[in-house]
């Protein structure tokens, strides 16, 4: 919703005019993506240490699902774009941190010869989900647009994507049991186990293991960049090409 759903109808519905609206999405994209590059190292060790990891991931999609809901009361009338675009990178940057949380379990739940299926699994998962989610926007706005004003059926399914995705989470929470801790503890929890110390002894690895220093540069790279083309992707489809 956030990347393909939303872009365009803050572009045409809720900033000044298109041109305006397009820079102040790519501002917003950039905001979120060094907000992450800040606070994604420091979940991460949270989710190598902590034992209340399912806590942290309740707390993210809870914030996420907020923001989200949030959107509807403020993208009526004349809203503000940047209070919008506020609440949109909060739930980005809170999905995200939700990733980081929900990637530590992987390797806690499987071996590393399932790794990848699991992880595939999870993802294509999250897929159907969303394709169903699509449809049914697609099926709901042919039948009701008529009798709706301009921007209803986005204002809806961007707001509601917050309840649809703490709903696909409670299997997690009901049935998953959370280990402890992660296998990586043991590396990043030196002596005084202060919450900076465990940062430096992280960064200490990369300064050690620089092909995966490397591959994390290059995985942060694609996938914002990735991010960042489906958005303007879509404004361009709407904006230009109609």
């Amino acid at each position: 919703m956030l990347s393909i759903v939303f872009p365009p109808f803050f572009v045409e519905s809720i900033a000044a005019d298109p041109v305006t609206g397009t820079a102040q999405w790519g501002y917003a994209l950039a905001a979120a993506a060094l907000s992450l590059v800040m606070l994604a190292p420091v979940a991460g060790v949270i989710a190598d240490t902590s034992r209340r990891r399912k806590s942290w991931i309740g707390g993210c999609l809870g914030l996420a699902a907020a923001a989200l809901v949030a959107l509807w009361p403020v993208t009526a009338g004349t809203p503000s774009s940047f209070v919008v675009l506020g609440l949109c990178i909060v739930a980005y940057v809170a999905i995200e941190l939700t990733r980081v949380f929900t990637d530590s379990l992987i390797s806690d739940v499987a071996g590393p010869a399932e790794i990848g299926a699991l992880s595939g699994l999870g993802v294509g998962i999250g897929f159907a989900a969303t394709l169903a989610y699509l449809g049914a926007i697609s099926w709901s706005s042919s039948a009701l647009a008529q009798g709706l004003e301009p921007g209803v059926i986005e204002r809806v399914a961007t707001a509601a994507t917050g309840p649809w995705l703490m709903l696909l989470a409670l299997p997690f929470f009901a049935f998953f049991a959370a280990p402890a801790a992660s296998r990586a503890s043991g590396r990043l929890d030196p002596a005084g186990s202060s919450l900076r110390k465990r940062i430096v002894a992280a960064i200490e690895l990369l300064r050690q293991d620089r092909q995966l220093a490397r591959f994390l540069l290059a995985r942060m790279a694609y996938w914002d960049g990735t991010m960042a083309l489906f958005a303007f992707l879509t404004i361009l489809a709407s904006t230009t090409l109609d």
